[in-house]
């Protein structure tokens, strides 16, 4: 996007936006721009990544826990629903990436087995906690990955998709979906999972961590924990691991 900010009015937002709903920080729509601070060369994005990685301690402080006492399996992910007629890509992807492993025994490498797609993450209807786009075993390690999940030509900054899978790292109830989904001594884990880009199309989250001018958005990842994980086309949906 094109909108500037000089330094000060973007400082001020995300203060304000680390008070007021810390949780929803991932939503600001500061964190899509991809243009740089008005009358510098620093992007916008490295600007956040910077200031989470020196000043946001309270974006890593506390529990944000979510006891979701229903649980984070759903009966009605069986398989069979029908999305042929759906322009919802991601979700798309999501569910042939499930099918894959449920019913072709499928591993996919780095990732492992995927369990489930849109695991709800809420404790009440109409709460807006989100939910995670896949949710894989990696049985090497025996981890459970959340996994947030971007359609081929997404125009969303690599640092608003990990402000979001870290969020709801932070939100799960870890014990809880472990169990839920048979491995009780998994540990749980966030990553990001795009497209690279192509002649065709073009993926921001990808180009931003080819590039070379954003080292904060590194740094914050590797702090947090977060992985990169990348899908090379859309036909084959084969992944390789870029951290």
């Amino acid at each position: 996007m094109g909108h500037r900010y000089d330094r000060d009015l973007l400082e001020t937002k995300i203060v304000n936006a680390l008070k007021e709903n810390v949780k929803g920080l991932y939503r600001e729509d500061f964190l899509n721009y991809t243009s740089n601070i008005q009358g510098t060369k620093d992007r916008c994005t490295e600007f956040v990544a910077q200031y989470l990685l020196n000043q946001g301690s309270e974006f890593n402080a506390g529990s944000w826990t979510i006891q979701r006492t229903r649980g984070y399996t759903t009966a009605s992910h069986d398989g069979e629903h029908d999305w042929s007629g759906s322009n919802q890509e991601e979700k798309k992807i999501a569910y042939e990436m499930r099918n894959r492993s449920q019913k072709e025994k499928h591993h996919f490498a780095h990732i492992g087995e995927i369990l489930d797609y849109e695991v709800p993450l809420s404790k009440v209807d109409g709460d807006n906690s989100g939910e995670i786009d896949l949710l894989s075993w990696n049985k090497e390690k025996n981890e459970l990955i959340l996994l947030e999940l971007k359609k081929p030509d997404s125009t969303e900054t690599l640092l608003r998709c990990v402000l979001e899978v870290y969020t709801y790292w932070k939100v799960v109830w870890h014990e809880r979906l472990a169990k839920d989904f048979g491995r009780p001594d998994a540990s749980v884990r966030a990553a990001v999972l795009v497209f690279a880009s192509s002649q065709k199309k073009k993926s921001q989250p990808y180009e931003d961590w080819k590039s070379t001018e954003q080292p904060h958005i590194r740094e914050l990842m590797k702090g947090l924990d977060v992985g990169l994980y990348v899908l090379e086309s859309e036909t084959d949906l084969n992944v390789t691991k870029e951290r």
